[in-house]
């Protein structure tokens, strides 16, 4: 696992070009941008991508402009690449600064995946996550309906016990509804199932073939004391079936 203090590792004369291109990251993930263009470089980081020392995280390409010379546009070797080095430039901000970015971000869906990166890279030991929860949870209905799958795939994450423990049940409802489409999905409901002690009502919606790899979750799901009704839904096909412990 990287954590934020491994970025002391990256060389003296590298790192102002990585940070940049960490906070180019940022600004494109929520401008839901891809491609970068050579305006959008300083010299440092311009030089660092012709070099190579910026770890090869993009490549460049010269396009053909209508009515006008070639121009130099870069791309990220991949998008996690993008949503990993912004998780990294909000993890170096202060707490102060970073609780800011997530009262603004948290929640929407163009910045799911780097908050992902930013739960495994911080373990959410310089962040309050139950103001975001409240607050993202007095928007509109979709959100609160999202909220939930959010909040476990938060403290799975961050695998921090002791926030999983003062947080799962008071952000997950009892009678809980989740979709799993991934053999990942699988493990974050693992995870919360074996965390919250009071979950007595589970729907399990089913995408594809993640039905195979509903057997992962359950001998978590059979050794819970407290469920009481066990709902499984392949998604696109009639319920396979309500299950009473």
């Amino acid at each position: 696992t990287v954590s934020v203090t491994d970025l002391s590792n990256i060389p003296s004369d590298v790192f102002p070009a990585f940070d940049k291109l960490c906070q180019i990251s940022y600004q494109f993930c929520i401008d839901l941008k891809l491609v970068i263009s050579d305006a959008d470089l300083n010299d440092s980081l311009r030089d660092s991508v012709f070099n190579g020392s910026v770890y090869e995280l993009l490549f460049s390409e010269s396009v053909d402009a209508f009515f006008a010379a070639p121009v130099e546009l870069y791309m990220f070797t991949h998008k996690t690449v993008q949503e990993a080095l912004a998780a990294l430039h909000i993890a170096k901000q202060s707490p102060t600064e970073q609780e800011k970015m997530w009262k603004e971000h948290f929640g929407r869906p163009e910045m799911v995946e780097v908050w992902k990166f930013y739960c495994g890279f911080t373990k959410l030991a310089k962040i309050d996550l139950l103001p975001l929860i409240n607050s993202t949870g007095s928007r509109h209905k979709k959100d609160r309906e999202a909220l939930p799958p959010l909040v476990m795939l938060s403290l799975f994450e961050a695998d921090n016990e002791e926030q999983t423990n003062e947080l799962i049940e008071k952000a997950i409802p009892t009678d809980l509804t989740f979709v799993s489409s991934s053999s990942y999905e699988t493990s974050v409901l693992d995870y919360t199932l074996r965390h919250h002690s009071s979950i007595e009502s589970l729907h399990l919606k089913a995408k594809g073939r993640t039905l195979i790899q509903i057997e992962q979750v359950l001998p978590t799901i059979l050794s819970s004391k407290v469920l009481k009704r066990l709902i499984l839904e392949l998604l696109g096909k009639s319920d396979l079936g309500m299950f009473e412990k």
